[in-house]
């Protein structure tokens, strides 16, 4: 299907699906690599180090998340407002510790 294409009314998405589970999907680290990360679950070092690095690829490597603010900016102000709010609030409580 195109972009221009509407989704027909019967088809499920895979997003349609995670939120009727109650998953919300991600903002930068899912469910695991949180509950990795935090401790709260075990794996191997090996394991560890392997999240570790994807999660450095999202934050190191932008561009989709460049691509993402941009499509909200220019399709949806509504939800990129919502963002920037969050963000910025994030950051004002927070200062940066580099």
């Amino acid at each position: 299907m195109s972009p221009t294409t509407p989704t027909p009314a019967n088809e499920t998405t895979e997003t349609a699906d995670r939120t009727a589970r109650g998953d919300e999907g991600r903002a930068l680290l899912t469910d695991t690599e949180r509950a990795i990360l935090s401790g709260e679950k075990v794996v191997s070092d090996n394991y560890r180090r392997k999240v570790v690095s994807v999660v450095h690829r999202r934050i190191e490597h932008p561009d989709r998340l460049d691509r993402d603010i941009q499509i909200l900016y220019e399709h949806h102000p509504a939800l990129y407002a919502s963002a920037r709010d969050v963000v910025c609030r994030r950051r004002e409580r927070s200062p940066e510790t580099d």
